[in-house]
């Protein structure tokens, strides 16, 4: 979601508002979101983690560019079963990622 939130601050700066404390806040939902995902890697967790930003990351920024800037979205039949269509397609993918996970380590002896 800090990814979402960083793109919809980047859409409105591009769009001219070049308040002070918008320049300010900007940065710091990409830096929390980077050093969220960081971590989630470290912890040997990336299918899950990555799975997440893959999914997590457009849908916020859609909901916040609908919600926050008034942006349209697209309507009529083919535009929202190929959103349904890519929901699940989306959603099946991120099931994938999630289920895999690192091969187990193989058995070293420790050097004594």
């Amino acid at each position: 979601m800090l990814y979402g939130a960083t793109a919809t601050l980047t859409r409105v700066l591009v769009d001219g508002a070049w308040e002070p404390w918008l320049l300010l806040a900007a940065p710091l939902p990409a830096l929390a979101a980077l050093g969220l995902l960081q971590r989630a890697y470290a912890c040997g967790h990336f299918g899950v983690a990555f799975a997440s930003l893959q999914v997590a990351d457009p849908l916020t920024a859609v909901v916040f560019g609908a919600v926050l800037l008034g942006e349209p979205l697209p309507t009529g039949a083919t535009a929202t079963l190929t959103a349904l269509a890519a929901a699940l397609l989306a959603a099946c993918g991120t099931v994938a990622l999630a289920r895999t996970g690192p091969p187990p380590a193989a058995h070293v002896p420790q050097a004594r």
